[in-house]
């Protein structure tokens, strides 16, 4: 493997070598490669966006997909608590669609029949 001075030249290259900046060329193909590469991802996002508003979630407390623009959804993220000995908890996050989402109590924690591990009614 050649080795590379601070000054981004290969070690003992022939002087014309760096008077002709052959080194462009390897620049040239780096900035050929990402600009490849962010034509790549906006072809990517073009793709993701056609989709957009098709995410299907499944019900953690009925077991069943449903869509993510269900009007009485609830999304709870994960959580963390401790438990009396003080060793934490990992609570995972969750979705319910919204008929199995009437049930639950508005609470500003999470509610405790969500983090018994017990999903389904």
């Amino acid at each position: 493997m050649r080795d590379l001075r601070a000054d981004g030249y290969v070690s003992k290259a022939a002087a014309g070598c760096r008077a002709n900046q052959c080194q462009a060329e390897e620049a040239q193909g780096i900035l050929h490669r990402a600009r490849q590469a962010l034509a790549d991802r906006e072809r990517i996002m073009q793709i993701i966006e056609q989709y957009e508003g098709t995410l299907a979630l499944w019900c953690s407390r009925g077991g069943h997909a449903f869509s993510e623009l269900d009007p009485g959804r609830v999304i709870i993220p994960v959580a963390s608590a401790r438990d009396a000995a003080g060793a934490e908890i990992r609570i995972p996050a969750q979705a319910i669609c919204g008929e199995h989402a009437k049930n639950l109590t508005r609470n500003l924690t999470r509610p405790a029949e969500l983090s018994n591990g017990d999903m389904h009614d």
